[in-house]
C-alpha cells in the first residue's frame, strides 16, 4: 500500500468513527427521553453509570448552542 492509500484509509476511519459518535449521542438522547437510566446506558455500553454521565450528559452550554445554532455538541471519546 502506498503513503496516499494509507492517508486516504485514515480519513475514511476517521470520517466513520465520527458518524459512530454522532450516532451513538443521538440513541443516548433518545434513550433518556424515553426513561432509560444512567445505570441503563452504562450497564449496555459496558461501562459504569458515572463515566456514561460524563460521557453523553449534555451541559447547560451543549444545550444552548443546540437551541441558538441547531448544531448537536458531540464530545470526543
Amino acid at each position: 500500500e502506498s503513503p496516499n492509500d494509507l492517508k486516504d484509509a485514515i480519513v475514511a476511519a476517521h470520517l466513520v468513527a465520527d458518524e459512530g459518535r454522532i450516532e451513538l449521542q443521538r440513541w443516548i438522547d433518545a434513550a433518556r427521553r424515553t426513561g432509560l437510566s444512567w445505570s441503563e446506558i452504562g450497564d449496555t455500553l459496558g461501562i459504569s453509570k458515572q463515566a456514561a454521565q460524563q460521557r453523553f450528559k449534555a451541559t447547560e452550554a451543549d444545550e444552548e448552542a443546540v437551541h441558538s445554532h441547531g448544531d448537536k455538541i458531540v464530545r470526543p471519546l
